[in-house]
């Protein structure tokens, strides 16, 4: 069946094109903008950390692209599918490992600073667990690999699975018991540990019995003395000279050359297999992301992971003129990999009122700047433009203009793209924000848990008085810093979520122009201030966080239209102690 191999590599690195355009909001969206945004204008960054391949913010002898596909392989080697019977976990790419690093089975810095790293990425809509797997895709591409295939939706544990990681003392008996309790066969173990192996190497501060202090260059031996992601790890191992630490040399002598035990068990026919290229990354496309998506039975992925076309980016809504008309502005991002940005002669676009009736007049933008990842090029253009508060918007399409051909209508997969000024009802609902913060953990000694926690706040708002036609009701908490924390603002069923508590200091409210953020189907329209006497470096500070929101009285915006207003007011000042 070897042969099934290149034509498996076609259809995965061509899949893109047959792909459905996901709709928008969805959940894995915050996932995709880490994955995709890599440079440039409204970048992510996460790439940079393994940019370019050999590259390490911890200097000479670490390789971060190697450690995060080592991550992912310690995360997830813990996995037992006979779990039920045993009355154990079933494990998985879970993010279990960050409780796991005292075992004596993760060995190495290179765990605990992967997992330093995605804590920063780390929130409300994206789990560890997903950007350990995104870390697979990541490094194997930084470095010249295939694109692993994707998804989204993995659960995070909560505490340390059992044990069970190979070590490289273990015989051929015991690694093959080990993936089989993974979930994996003989040939799927040689093809996960020589993909896994093309990058990387082994550290003597880690292992001095297999690589002898001082005798390589930063106490670092490669497995295949390359770098990138390529099947040397196999041309080597067949036709020599073999360098692998894991093959030859100490480890022999010691008994702990497991890649040669692995690899030599099927008579070296999966690695030879693998000294064709197209061979090698169509097996390691498929055991990689087999691997990636080895999690547990409750955890339901989303669909492979592919770039919108087109998708909307800092929506914001703004209150002008004592409440006569709104200030619509954002960005459209546009996917401007096989259609170039100098074939756009224009991006427009063509928005519904609050009754759903569609407005003649396309809303114009302008180009605001380029981004790009791994495979994809993404051109953003701005807009900003007048919207009358009695019509208002619901919601939106996007025409993108060609210089050539004729024009393409993006609408959302027939949806359109949402956008909501205010919550429309009745009932005046009691009003609460909450406040997520990252919690650091003392779990785990020597070494504890590098994943903080995330830990919620509820605050009841209440009512303070009357401005205008609105009722205003506030809140407040402490914080001890606006890093990294969110904060969503609920009435009944509707929600403004996940709202970034740095943007409140940077944003002063100006007579007559009040910010009105609305967040894709939002049901709020809020506005924001913050006292610029106040403002300050916010470092272990405590920041207190203000909240108003006003409802006014149901009234009568049009025939046949009731609304009730949401009007947000977050302040931001120093605690004063």
């Amino acid at each position: 069946m070897r042969f099934l191999w290149p034509s498996l590599t076609w259809i995965i690195l061509t899949s893109r094109f047959w792909a459905a355009q996901p709709t928008w909001p969805s959940s894995i969206d915050e996932l995709e903008d880490v994955m995709f945004l890599g440079s440039g204008y409204k970048s992510r960054g996460f790439s940079s950390f393994v940019t370019p391949c050999s590259y390490s913010e911890h200097g000479p002898g670490r390789q971060a692209a190697a450690e995060w596909v080592q991550t992912a392989f310690h995360d997830m080697a813990t996995t037992d599918i006979f779990y039920e019977t045993k009355g154990s976990v079933h494990g998985g790419i879970d993010a279990s490992l960050a409780f796991e690093l005292n075992s004596g089975e993760n060995i190495g810095s290179g765990l605990y600073t992967s997992l330093v790293t995605y804590a920063r990425f780390f929130n409300s809509r994206l789990s560890i667990s997903d950007l350990v797997a995104l870390g697979v895709y990541t490094g194997v591409r930084a470095c010249g690999g295939p694109a692993i295939p994707m998804r989204g939706g993995r659960i995070d544990a909560t505490l340390a699975g059992p044990m069970g990681v190979p070590q490289p003392q273990n015989g051929i008996g015991q690694f093959t018991n080990q993936f089989m309790r993974m979930g994996y066969s003989k040939d799927d173990m040689i093809a996960m540990t020589a993909c896994g192996h093309t990058l990387g190497g082994v550290h003597s501060d880690s292992f001095d019995d297999i690589v002898v202090p001082g005798t390589v260059r930063s106490d670092y031996q490669l497995f295949d003395g390359t770098e990138e992601f390529d099947n040397q790890i196999a041309t080597r191992y067949i036709n020599g000279p073999d360098i692998n630490p894991l093959s030859v040399g100490v480890s022999k002598r010691r008994k702990k050359n497991s890649d040669f035990q692995v690899f030599s068990s099927d008579n070296n026919v999966t690695l030879k297999a693998m000294m064709n290229p197209t061979t090698f990354d169509a097996m390691c496309i498929s055991i990689l992301q087999r691997m990636i998506e080895t999690v547990h039975p409750s955890a339901m992925l989303s669909d492979i992971i592919e770039p919108y076309e087109i998708k909307p980016s800092g929506l914001q809504l703004t209150l002008l003129s004592a409440g006569a008309s709104f200030e619509f502005s954002g960005d459209i991002r546009v996917r401007t990999t096989v259609r170039k940005a100098s074939q756009i002669g224009s991006v427009q676009i063509l928005y519904k009122d609050i009754n759903g009736f569609t407005v003649r007049s396309p809303i114009e933008t302008k180009q605001a700047g380029k981004a790009r990842g791994f495979d994809d090029n993404f051109t953003f253009y701005s807009f900003r433009t007048d919207i009358p508060i009695l019509t208002s918007i619901s919601s939106f399409a996007v025409t993108v203009v060609s210089t050539s051909s004729g024009n393409q209508v993006y609408d959302n997969n027939g949806k359109w793209f949402p956008i909501s000024d205010s919550v429309r009802s009745l009932i005046t609902t009691p009003v609460k924000m909450t406040i997520t913060q990252k919690i650091p953990r003392n779990e785990g000694y020597p070494t504890p848990s590098p994943v903080p926690s995330l830990v919620s706040t509820s605050v009841t708002m209440i009512q303070e008085g009357i401005m205008g036609p609105y009722t205003l009701y506030s809140g407040s908490s402490t914080i001890s810093s606006t890093v990294g924390v969110k904060y969503d603002v609920i009435s009944g069923r509707y929600s403004d979520s996940f709202k970034d508590a740095e943007d409140l200091g940077d944003t002063c409210e100006i007579p007559d122009r009040h910010p009105l953020i609305s967040n894709s189907s939002s049901s709020f329209s809020y506005i924001y201030s913050s006292d610029t006497s106040t403002k300050s470096k916010y470092g272990s500070s405590p920041v207190d966080i203000s909240v108003t929101t006003a409802q006014p009285e149901p009234r009568e915006l049009k025939p046949q239209h009731i609304g009730l207003d949401k009007l947000f007011k977050p302040t931001m000042s120093t605690e004063r102690t």
